[in-house]
């Protein structure tokens, strides 16, 4: 199971992106009818998810799916100003471009 936060969710499309925060920072394409937990999927929500065990093709981002929603009010602002600041130190490690 990994643990990460919805940083995208189009309503109408009922699909979005979940950022774990590791050293690469990983995303993953979700689908709301993979939610079995915990409420609506907002953006800012914690939540906890599998890996779908099916192959990624070159350019698109691996499956969430048996997410379970942890914190639906986390603090969004907070924890996306800390993903922000996480990725600006990344894009250093490409030469400084």
């Amino acid at each position: 199971m990994k643990t990460g936060l919805i940083i995208q969710f189009h309503e109408e499309r009922q699909l979005g992106v979940i950022f774990v925060d590791s050293a690469i920072g990983e995303r993953y394409f979700f689908f709301a009818n993979k939610v079995i937990g915990g409420g609506k999927p907002k953006v800012g929500a914690k939540v906890i998810f599998s890996v779908a065990a099916r192959p990624v093709q070159p350019g698109r981002m691996p499956y969430a799916i048996n997410i379970t929603i942890v914190e639906p009010t986390a603090n969004a602002f907070e924890e996306l100003t800390k993903i922000s600041e996480s990725l600006k130190g990344l894009s250093s490690l490409g030469g400084g471009q």
